[in-house]
């Protein structure tokens, strides 16, 4: 499992409270290069108009910070924290910090992904390519819905690894809003609890 990486997105609500987990960031796991072109993305972020950052806030680690509906379905984080200890990758799409560590510590902040695309499909290719590359990552599995999916398709980052993707889409009745996250949600705990045998039922490129 330690050549496996899981992208998911990250949520608008961050009413998460206490960790219990120990934080890591993900420049332990790129180039200086990477980091830096973080740091400057995230700078540019968040100071796009209707944004906010405060580091007056606590750094909790994301897993815990987030705290919509897909971070808020039954097993998911007790799923991801498993499988953090078995040795696989999750790194969280974040409108704001770019690309984090679920383990990284985060402030409170806002940033609609909608806002700061044009600055994160620039910069998420090289990040990840640096990323997979490092870590001897030869599977990779991304969920999410909508911009999330577009920025992350732009370009062929992955190369020839298997690559696969969760595309969370709306059907029936309800809260799009609620029922595309919780999907999201369920997928990602179910791959995770079947030792990724579920795989086959994601896309692949």
């Amino acid at each position: 499992m330690y050549t496996k990486l899981l992208i998911i997105p990250c949520s608008q609500s961050k009413k998460g409270g206490n960790s219990a987990i120990a934080a890591r960031s993900i420049d332990e796991f790129i180039s200086p290069e990477s980091s830096e072109l973080l740091r400057s993305a995230r700078r540019s972020a968040f100071q796009r108009s209707q944004t906010r950052l405060d580091m007056d806030s606590d750094a909790i680690p994301a897993l815990f910070r987030y705290s919509g509906n897909m971070w808020s379905v039954e097993g998911f984080r007790e799923a991801i924290q498993g499988a953090l200890s078995d040795g696989l990758h999750v790194l969280v799409e974040s409108g704001g910090y770019g690309l984090i560590r679920v383990e990284e510590g985060i402030h409170e902040y806002e940033a609609s992904i909608n806002r700061t695309a044009p600055i994160w499909r620039h910069v998420f290719p090289l990040v990840l390519t640096d990323y997979i590359s490092r870590n001897g990552i030869n599977s990779i599995f991304v969920a999410g819905s909508g911009q999330y999916l577009q920025i992350l398709r732009k370009k062929n980052w992955w190369g020839g690894r298997e690559c696969r993707w969760f595309v969370a889409r709306m059907s029936g009745d309800g809260n799009r809003y609620r029922v595309v996250p919780r999907a999201i949600g369920c997928a990602v705990r179910d791959l995770i609890l079947s030792r990724f045998s579920t795989a086959s039922s994601w896309l692949t490129n």
